[in-house]
Parts: structure tokens; sequence; C-alpha cells
């Protein structure tokens, strides 16, 4: 997926050596961010780094949202083309930054490349909170868990509501 950015939306905070036009919004403890910045890192790509803070919700602000409309992180920015969701930005730098590093995923035609294709969409497709935050959804996985057993549960409980009414609520409030 992308869209046009304009440059002025918002500034980057950290950049790491080299210039190869690319930024990233992202935030640290998400788990495809993380993706993300492992294939940069493979790839041996320099990259400008915009923190977003989950956790504020700075996600859902209307700078964000003009960059992704579904509020999520990552987001990469390159040569003005915005691209979202984590699956697609490692087949963009793969495709785009060919001839640096190794290739990300073997090509698609290939029997190698059709199964790692299928469990890339298997994992995709299971809700990130399970494998982001399975002991607040599986308290016996943290039997030693320093977390009190009810913010596990105000947690579980903030992490299952609904973001698409957050997101109609918002976008009514944005409508730029």
């Amino acid at each position: 997926i992308a869209l046009t950015f304009n440059s002025k939306m918002a500034a980057s905070s950290t950049t790491r050596n080299g210039d190869h036009g690319l930024t990233l919004y992202h935030f640290d403890s998400s788990f495809f961010s993380t993706k993300v910045r492992l294939a940069l890192a493979v790839k041996g790509l320099s990259y400008q780094k915009q923190d977003v803070f989950h956790a504020g919700e700075e996600n859902f602000e209307p700078w964000f949202m003009r960059l992704n409309p579904l509020g999520e992180v990552p987001v990469l920015v390159h040569g003005g083309k915005v691209i979202y969701d984590s699956t697609r930005i490692i087949d963009y730098l793969d495709t785009v930054f060919h001839d640096k590093g190794p290739r990300l995923a073997p090509p698609d035609d290939t029997d190698l490349g059709r199964r790692v294709r299928h469990f890339r969409d298997l994992l995709d497709d299971l809700p990130v909170e399970w494998y982001t935050y399975g002991s607040f959804y599986y308290p016996e996985l943290a039997n030693d868990s320093l977390i009190p057993g009810i913010l596990r549960r105000k947690a579980r409980h903030a992490l299952t509501s609904s973001t698409v009414q957050r997101l109609r609520d918002l976008a009514a409030a944005n409508p730029d």
C-alpha cells in the first residue's frame, strides 16, 4: 500500500550512518516494527527513525493517520512514497534494494518461496496481542510475574477494546 508523503508532516529523531532516503515510523515494542528494523539491518540500510508513542495513542493523531489511515506502525517513507504493513515493507525493501545485502525471502515462484509466504501469512493473521502480550492473555505462563492480576485484567480489557470504533470516532473528529 503506497501513498504520497509530504516531508513537512513530521520530523525524524534518530539517524543511523549513511543515507538511503528512508524514514521508519515505529514503536520499539511493536512486533511488526521489530520485523522491519531487522530487515533494514540485514539489508545494511541506513534510515531515520521516528518514534511513534503507541501507549500514548500518538498513532491515532491526525498527522500519523495521514500516513497510515489504519493507525498502525510501522510505516516506511522512501522518496515521498509511503508504505505500511510490515510484510509489504519487507517485500518493498527486497525489491527496491535488491542489490543491498541478502534477499529477505526467496522468490514466490519457487517451492521454498511459496512455503515462506504461507508461514508469513499465517503469522500475520494471528492476533498480534497473543505473542506480544501473551502473559496478559495466559497468566499461567507468567506464574512468577511481577505484574499484579488486576493490571493483567485491565491490560487484557484495553487490548481487546474496539479499535475499529476508536478509529471511526477519530476519523469523525479529524475529517482532514
